[in-house]
């Protein structure tokens, strides 16, 4: 079974118009696991989002935002991620999931660090615990609020103190990083000439490449924020159709013609041969017609990775 899960600084969920922007996109790219960050929901907001998490037929675990900053909500599937036991904090929360092909329990943890170089500091020592303490998988997304590389900063200058931290409690957890596809920057400004910087990300324990393959990490085009969503999908065998090759000598072979009968139950091998080759002709064909960018109109994978989604309408019209 594949994941494909999302992680998101929305930078606020306050207006109705942005929550149903918000949800059709995760509607559309049907993620098994949402890790959302500033949701900037205070008290009071609790049965707003229970309704709004049970229209997208996926449970939650809710932070409330400190004032107008910050704010946590983690969604998930039931039929993908089953969750023991939930740990929250005013900038984490932490779900104990039992995954398949997994034999202990997985921690997943939605990241929102803090701003300033000295709480950025004890923050992640409370995450370097936090992983130590785990025996078992250990999958981190979020906005960090640091970069771990002076490349993945524009216009910011080079690290800071809170930044080195990072570095540290990455390298000290044992935990990879995996190259950001479809971009460099995960957020942008206009200030001085335009800053940018890879703040959101995914992290994983050595351990989850036992148990799947196929990771990727891919930046997304959805708008609303000045953060961009960052997707991960992992355990994906999905290479697309398999191509069919016919040689005219196998014809020819001894008990051809029997083989195919079999196959067939009983029918005419020629005729059978003949449908099952015009069927994979067929199939290949529609695959290599495809409709519009990337075939988006009939891929729901390239729809939900941003590739042809014009968020100002939500028509599926190609950018």
């Amino acid at each position: 079974m594949g994941h494909y899960w999302v992680t998101w600084n929305v930078r606020g969920m306050n207006r109705a118009s942005k929550r149903r922007v918000i949800k059709k996109q995760l509607s559309v790219a049907k993620p098994g696991l949402v890790l959302i960050q500033e949701s900037k929901l205070g008290a009071g907001t609790e049965k707003l989002i229970d309704s709004w998490a049970q229209s997208l037929g996926m449970k939650h675990s809710m932070v409330l935002a400190s004032g107008t900053a910050g704010g946590l909500i983690s969604l998930w599937r039931d039929g993908e991620v089953e969750v023991i036991q939930e740990i929250s904090d005013q900038r984490f929360i932490t779900l104990l999931v039992k995954l398949q092909n997994t034999e202990g329990l997985t921690l997943v943890v939605n990241v929102y660090g803090p701003h300033s170089d000295a709480e950025r500091y004890a923050f992640f020592v409370q995450l370097s615990v936090m992983v130590a303490e785990h025996r078992g998988g250990v999958i981190m997304g979020g906005d960090f609020n640091a970069v771990i590389q002076e490349n993945e900063r524009k216009g910011g200058g080079a690290l800071h103190l809170g930044d080195i931290a990072f570095h540290q409690f990455v390298a000290d957890s044992c935990l990879m990083d995996l190259p950001l596809q479809r971009g460099l920057f995960t957020w942008f400004s206009s200030r001085n000439d335009g800053l940018g910087s890879r703040l959101d990300r995914w992290l994983l324990s050595e351990d989850m490449f036992l148990c799947f393959n196929n990771f990727n990490q891919v930046a997304l085009e959805w708008g609303i924020s000045d953060h961009r969503p960052v997707a991960i999908d992992f355990g994906l065998d999905d290479f697309g159709p398999k191509p069919f090759t016919f040689f005219n000598h196998w014809i020819q072979e001894v008990g051809f013609n029997e083989l195919v009968e079999l196959d067939c139950g009983g029918r005419v091998g020629r005729i059978c041969v003949n449908e099952k080759v015009t069927a994979a002709e067929g199939e290949n064909k529609r695959v290599e017609k495809g409709k519009g960018c990337m075939g988006c109109k009939t891929d729901p994978r390239a729809v939900r990775e941003g590739a042809c989604f014009d968020v100002s309408d939500g028509n599926g019209r190609c950018k």
